[in-house]
């Protein structure tokens, strides 16, 4: 369920109006870089912020030559094409973005990092900052990271993949294609030397 038009409005309103009062604060920022960050005392739009912040602690708007109107407006309609369901929402796609998991990752090569990524449901931004993955892959890789981890669950109905494929002739299909591709050792970067 989609929000309905005059809701929709209210919270771009207030984004934007969190946006023009740059509204956070050093002790927020630093606490947004730990594992233990709780987003769920604030309000959708207050989130919104911090996902722009994620973007503008890398300088990708300068790098990128994305204006501030174009990024906000991306994150807003990301924002509002997630579903009000339990828990493939917006707030899960938040909490991806931002956190980590708790195994330690400074000594790992690359490829077992993007493995510990995959396995722990690519929990982003506390990560890239604790194991300085822009050294390792570089500016544009982490954009995309960031930005796949914001999107990883549009639209999504709900449902887990066992219901999904039960029910769901397209799922099981989907389902299908991705485990043959991914099992494939010359489609995975994971299996080459």
């Amino acid at each position: 369920m989609p929000l309905t038009p005059s809701f929709e409005q209210q919270n771009l309103t207030m984004f934007l109006v969190l946006c023009s009062n740059d509204t956070l604060s050093e002790e927020v920022l630093q606490c947004l870089r730990l594992p233990s960050f709780d987003c769920s005392e604030w309000s959708d739009e207050e989130i919104l912020l911090l996902m722009q912040h994620m973007y503008l602690h890398f300088d990708f708007p300068t790098k990128y030559n994305i204006s501030m109107t174009t990024l906000r407006n991306f994150l807003f309609q990301v924002y509002k094409n997630y579903n009000e369901v339990p828990f493939h929402n917006f707030r899960h796609s938040f909490c991806v973005t931002q956190m980590v998991s708790n195994a330690q990752t400074s000594s790992m090569t690359v490829p077992a990092l993007f493995v510990r990524l995959w396995v722990f449901g690519f929990q982003m931004y506390a990560m890239i900052l604790k194991v300085d993955l822009i050294k390792l892959i570089g500016d544009l890789e982490i954009l995309v990271l960031i930005t796949s981890c914001i999107c990883h669950d549009l639209d999504h109905p709900g449902y887990n993949n066992i219901y999904q494929v039960s029910h769901d002739k397209v799922a099981k299909n989907y389902i299908y294609i991705t485990l043959v591709i991914i099992s494939d050792v010359s489609f995975s970067i994971f299996f080459r030397r």
